[in-house]
Parts: C-alpha cells; structure tokens; sequence
C-alpha cells in the first residue's frame, strides 16, 4: 500500500476488522512508558493522534519497534500513515474517548506532511462545573483550562521505597469558584500550559478581565508553608569542605565540614558568647554521631 495515495480515512471511521487505506493525522501528545523492572529501558512509546475533523485515538509502539520510529515521530507533527493494527481501546486511564487503539507494526508507513487544516493541540476541555458534578467518565483523561488561584509547597513523600516532590495547585474559572474534586496528573502524560498562545486561552482571558476586571499575577499559597529543616538548611544548602581544606579557603561564608571530635577544650566558652549581645546570629550548627 503506498502512503502517498490522497486517500484518507477518518479516525472516527477506524475500527477492529477494519482497514483503512491511509490516515492523515497530528501527533499532539507524545510521551514514553518506563520499565518499572529495568531502570533506563523504555517499554513504549504513545501518542494521541488527531485527525482533520477533530476525531482523536490512542496509538503505542511497542518496545521491539522502538528503534524504528524513536526521533521520526515528533510532538506535534503531521504524518500520513498506514500499515497498522487496530484493536479495542482498553486500560484504566484512557487518553481518548475512542473505542480503538492504534498499534504500530514494522512495516507501518510513515511520512512526515505539512498539513496547516489539522489542529495543532486538539484540546477537548471541559469546565470545573461539569467536573464537580462527575459528568465526566473517570475512565478517560480530561482537558481542563482555569486560572490558577493558589499553590501549595513543595511537599516529598515515599512511594514504593522512592522520594517523590508534590505540589497542589487549584484552579477556578468564571463560572465555578474553588470545586472540591481532586484532580491527579499522570506521570509523563500531564502537561501543564501557562498562558498558551492558543485562541481557547485568549478567549478565556477576556471573558474573565470583564468579570474581574483585569488580570493578576498574585498566587496566594494553600496550605501550611513548608518551613526548611536543618538538615536541608545545612546538609543541602552549602558546599563541603574538609579541615585541611578549609585551613586555606580565603572567602567567607557557611561550609559543611565533617570530622572526628579529638577532645574538649576545659575552661573557655568556646560554646557561647560571653558577652553583652541584643541580636544573636546562628554561626554554626555541629552534630554528632555516636558509633
């Protein structure tokens, strides 16, 4: 089958049993699955593709085709395609709402195309209204737009032996304040856009400068400040010197030193200040660890 027949399907017309001539799409979202088993290997690569008429699917590369496709297909390009599987969508986080899932094969035919009619982003968004009243299928990754009214510090937590750094951030829109539903970013999927240059956003913009009365770029913070320990004030924060080193460092300045305690000084203060003081600066921080 030659990819450059002008013979396209549409993606709402893609199903299993069925075999189109030649799709004409855009990869709008591209991202790489991880092995959880061998640290560094990629296990696939997926995408969502999306047609002229606005339809979108899921598409994979397998593992063994990687090397096939990785750095030919790029976010956001448009390409004809042809030669591939289709079977039923499944999985518990769906990117789309369509009912197949696109699977490449090695002899998929791919050509990269300028085609200016296809969507560059694509994005299906729903509102925070629609989201808190749960008339949207949780199966199914949504697209939301709203200003951001507050952000949380950075909070580090354990999961499966593995520190992982969390934010909170919430957002609100013209016509639903502050919902309470929680919603969760995928890992390597989620993709935040700050102000995007897309004609959804500017549209957005206006309509909430004329009930506002104008943009604002304060971000209050939620919850409780996270406030440093002395551990990340000291053992993250500053370079590591030994004595020796330290001995002939002319700039001023904290340094972390480690070393063995030898002895105590008897007799001078060299713990304290002996003197009068109205304002006192911590200078050093030593602890010690008993073996």
């Amino acid at each position: 089958v030659n990819a450059m027949i002008n013979v396209y399907s549409k993606l709402r017309d893609v199903a299993v049993g069925k075999f189109p001539l030649s799709l004409r799409v855009r990869v709008i979202r591209l991202w790489t699955v991880k092995s959880n088993l061998i640290p560094g290997q990629d296990n696939s690569i997926e995408m969502v593709l999306i047609d002229e008429k606005g339809s979108k699917i899921h598409a994979t590369v397998r593992r063994h085709l990687i090397h096939l496709f990785k750095g030919v297909l790029i976010e956001g390009g448009a390409y004809d395609l042809s030669i591939f599987s289709v079977v039923d969508s499944y999985g518990i986080c769906r990117p789309t709402k369509h009912l197949c899932r696109i699977f490449f094969q090695s002899t998929t035919l791919l050509e990269r195309v300028d085609c200016q009619v296809i969507k560059q982003n694509g994005l299906s968004l729903m509102d925070i209204g629609q989201i808190n009243s749960h008339r949207c299928d949780n199966n199914y990754l949504v697209d939301l737009m709203g200003v951001m009214s507050g952000i949380s510090s950075q909070n580090e937590f354990i999961k499966n032996g593995q520190p992982l750094k969390m934010i909170v951030i919430e957002l609100s829109d013209h016509g639903y304040f502050r919902g309470r539903v929680l919603l969760q970013n995928i890992h390597n999927i989620t993709r935040i856009w700050l102000n995007p240059a897309i004609d959804d956003a500017v549209m957005f913009g206006r309509r909430l400068s004329k009930i506002r009365g104008g943009p604002t770029t304060h971000v209050p913070f939620i919850g409780p400040r996270m406030k440093p320990s002395l551990a990340d004030d000291f053992l993250r924060l500053y370079p590591k010197k030994t004595i020796a080193v330290l001995k002939y460092t002319l700039e001023d300045g904290p340094f972390i030193v480690s070393g063995v305690v030898d002895g105590l000084v008897d007799g001078q203060n060299w713990w304290s200040c002996s003197k009068r003081v109205f304002q006192i600066v911590p200078r050093c921080s030593v602890a010690i660890v008993f073996k």
